[in-house]
């Protein structure tokens, strides 16, 4: 009998840890809209600092030439921009329409790129929309 009383004392402890809910500042385990508003400025700067940093370091780990680095990299970061112009572009990708919340920040500054490269609004409104969909389905 003590063996079962153990047994279901563990089955009563594991289920709240398996039912716990997502994450809502997180979507697929990136940080996304929520967790950014609640940045202040300097943070946000950082935060974009850091991004372009990684893509960076992450394209020379894994051995990318230098055109296919500069390519993904003006793609993904816009160049144009200061830290901070980024910053504040993010913060109006999420502030100008709460749906947007769930898209993780990496894909809001790939938007911010897009945009300041002249993209036409009507590319970068699919953009978002689409954005809107994998983030809904992502738990």
């Amino acid at each position: 009998m003590p063996a079962l009383k153990k047994l279901l004392l563990l089955l009563v402890l594991a289920v709240p840890v398996l039912a716990q809910a997502p994450d809502p500042y997180q979507t697929s385990s990136l940080e996304n809209g929520r967790a950014w508003q609640l940045m202040n400025r300097g943070q946000k700067a950082a935060w974009v600092n850091g991004y372009g940093e990684g893509l960076t370091i992450g394209s020379l780990l894994a051995g990318q030439t230098w055109d296919k680095y500069a390519a993904t990299y003006s793609t993904r970061f816009p160049t144009n921009l200061t830290n901070v112009e980024i910053a504040d572009a993010v913060d109006h990708f999420y502030g100008d329409a709460p749906e947007n919340a769930p898209i993780p920040v990496p894909d809001a500054i790939w938007y911010v790129a897009q945009k300041a490269a002249g993209t036409p609004s009507s590319v970068l409104d699919e953009f978002a929309a689409e954005r809107r969909r994998v983030a809904a389905k992502t738990k």
